[in-house]
């Protein structure tokens, strides 16, 4: 058997880059994502709507090609190289929430932050407005249900299964779905959260953490089981995530939600064809650069997905 890559990686230094300089002149509130992989046609709607409406620092992770570099920089953005430790490395969904400890360190003065997906998500409001059932909530994750449980929406079961087996995620079967992709609340708070969130990923198998769902698995069990003081926000609130729900009603508005009200941040909007029509629409101009890579098809597929498998089920020694 083999010692836990997971735990070596854990335990590694590796950080992103901070830059020489954070953007003077925002703030209080701080809005923290991963943006690799990205041109400025993929981040014009997050970056053109978020700044529409709101002047919060923004830390994104993101490509150092000169044409992203500059997008951010127009658009007062904080721009982190990604890590470049060599290496075993989990899924970028479980190795963000690592990489994102020392970005809230750099913003001290930070009043609340807002750590949130990047390609699927765009904004028709101030993201820390007042005026919601989370406004005093030390952290809040926000669901993605209705409909659904913990037990039957999409692939939650599945993945709650591999992180603390099937007896314990039955106790947690009847629990709306809160989602990792937008997750708010308290510096000190969050830090504590993402702690918790990459020591319960570490019950599994290194090989399970090569794709995706322990993150989502993980938050779950903090805000069901009380490991911390996280709420669960309830949908169509400050958060619309849209992406199993019914299509949003498309409107000169914005989208709204289905008692006709506006959410001021929308996540998975991509999942519905006039939703994401309408959005990058209005916020993502023609002449815009694209970086997105290649995804791989035919036997190189096969391969990955084949040492994928294989690595979910190779022993480990702790």
């Amino acid at each position: 058997m083999t010692r836990s890559p997971y735990l070596s990686w854990l335990a590694s230094p590796t950080a992103p880059g901070l830059p020489a300089g954070l953007h003077p002149g925002f703030g209080p509130d701080l809005v923290i994502g991963y943006a690799t992989g990205y041109g400025p046609a993929e981040l014009a709607p997050f970056v053109a709507s978020l700044r529409a409406h709101s002047r919060a620092h923004v830390a994104l992770v993101a490509d150092a090609r000169p044409e992203t570099a500059a997008y951010l920089a127009a658009n007062g953005i904080d721009r982190f190289d990604a890590p470049q430790g060599a290496g075993w490395t989990p899924h970028l969904l479980i190795a963000r929430f690592k990489h994102y400890l020392p970005i809230l360190a750099a913003y001290p003065q930070a009043r609340r932050v807002l750590i949130t997906d990047v390609r699927d998500v765009a904004f028709q409001g101030d993201p820390f407005a007042a005026g919601y059932p989370d406004d005093a909530a030390p952290i809040a994750l926000f669901c993605e249900t209705p409909p659904g449980t913990l037990g039957d929406h999409g692939a939650n079961p599945r993945w709650l299964d591999t992180l603390i087996g099937p007896e314990l995620a039955a106790t947690l079967a009847d629990r709306p779905v809160v989602c990792g992709g937008t997750i708010m609340g308290e510096p000190s708070a969050l830090a504590t959260l993402i702690r918790q969130l990459l020591m319960l990923c570490a019950i599994q198998r290194s090989g399970a953490l090569l794709g995706i769902g322990a993150d989502q698995a993980a938050l779950n069990v903090i805000v069901h089981q009380g490991l911390g003081p996280a709420i669960a926000a309830a949908n169509y609130g400050r958060v619309a995530t849209i992406g199993y729900t019914a299509p949003p009603g498309v409107t000169d508005r914005g989208l709204t939600n289905p008692d006709g009200g506006l959410s001021p941040i929308l996540h998975q909007y991509d999942r519905h064809p006039a939703a994401k029509a309408a959005i990058e629409s209005r916020w993502r101009s023609s002449d815009l650069a694209s970086f997105l890579p290649k995804k791989p098809k035919g036997l190189a597929k096969n391969l990955a997905r084949w040492r994928k498998s294989f690595a979910r089920r190779w022993p480990e020694r702790r």
